[in-house]
């Protein structure tokens, strides 16, 4: 196989700006369609109750909330207890995935 000595720029990959310009404008939008991150808060709640439980789910959302910690930083020290380091690593980036990723 034989590499090119000086590939063509234009051909190149789309610049990391672009892709970050992308990141920017969806967390803008996100951020002035729910400030405060209610709808997230409700949506990883709703992830998370059937592992938890509805009251201790929304224990830990609110006191994460009133602590001004991140939910999710929040949530996985509790699901380790029950599941383990490697199955609740799994089970919050599957709670990113379909609560705040894909909305």
């Amino acid at each position: 196989m034989r590499f090119a000595e000086n590939p063509d720029p234009a051909s190149a990959a789309p610049a990391p700006a672009g892709i970050l310009a992308k990141a920017r404008q969806w967390t803008e939008q996100h951020h002035r369609e729910d400030p405060a991150g209610a709808a997230v808060r409700a949506r990883v709640a709703r992830e998370i109750a059937p592992y938890l439980g509805e009251q201790t789910s929304a224990s830990i959302l609110q006191t994460a909330s009133l602590a001004g910690q991140p939910v999710l930083s929040a949530i996985e020290p509790v699901l380790e207890l029950f599941l383990g380091c490697r199955a609740a690593r799994s089970l919050v980036n599957a709670f990113v995935d379909r609560a705040i990723v894909r909305i």
